[in-house]
């Protein structure tokens, strides 16, 4: 019995079908991976497959939990400056539970002001608006707490990492001075490509990497 030879429109329409299951299997798993990425990016494997671009000052130290996350490091103090150590982070004070500035008291009659932000909270490293506030406050007979929440280069998804810290302080008000860093983000026709396309927001963060880890 002769072989049924099977027509090349068939073989064309059965690759086909084959490459859109797989680029449909393939976008599924990168919409949960995004989705899901926040929790992902605590795994210690793909930590260390990203490579930990972020660059860090000497009073910051990476967070456990979350991958390309950081905190300001708990109890960091600066060494003095001599004449031969001039360094620019030696009136940086970092207090025991990671916030710029000194230790937090026991919260009794006074009105607790917790401000978060990223570097414009944080200010300069001799000088912030929240320590200014609280002084101005105080100087008005006011009883005022101010805890400087700001850290450098923190965006929205940093403060929400956070929130469980900061609920933990039990403030009575809360200051947001946010988004720069997120406003600043590089952003383009990519990104609205992405949005529809979540397989090009997984190749895009395989390719980076890749090239953190091969060019650094």
């Amino acid at each position: 019995m002769a072989k049924r030879k099977i027509r090349f429109s068939v073989h064309i329409t059965a690759i086909f079908l084959v490459m859109c299951f797989t680029g449909l299997l393939f976008e599924v798993g990168a919409r949960i991976a995004y989705q899901y990425q926040d929790a992902l990016s605590g795994l210690t494997f793909l930590n260390k497959l990203s490579g930990h671009s972020v660059a860090l000052d000497p009073f910051e130290v990476l967070s456990t939990k979350w991958g390309g996350h950081w905190i300001l490091r708990p109890g960091y103090t600066a060494k003095p400056a001599t004449a031969t150590n001039t360094s620019m982070w030696e009136n940086v004070r970092i207090n025991s539970l990671g916030f710029k500035g000194p230790e937090i008291k026991n919260k009794q009659s006074s009105t607790r002001i917790l401000a978060l932000g990223d570097s414009t909270t944080f200010g300069l490293h001799h000088i912030d608006y929240p320590r200014i506030m609280e002084e101005s406050l105080k100087i008005s007979g006011l009883n005022i707490e101010v805890i400087n929440g700001g850290v450098e280069g923190y965006s929205t998804r940093n403060i929400k990492y956070e929130m469980k810290r900061y609920i933990q302080l039990k403030p009575d008000i809360i200051l947001l001075y946010i988004g720069w860093n997120d406003l600043y983000s590089p952003r383009g026709w990519l990104d609205e490509a992405e949005d529809k396309l979540r397989l090009l927001w997984l190749n895009r963060n395989i390719l980076r990497s890749i090239n953190r880890i091969f060019l650094g």
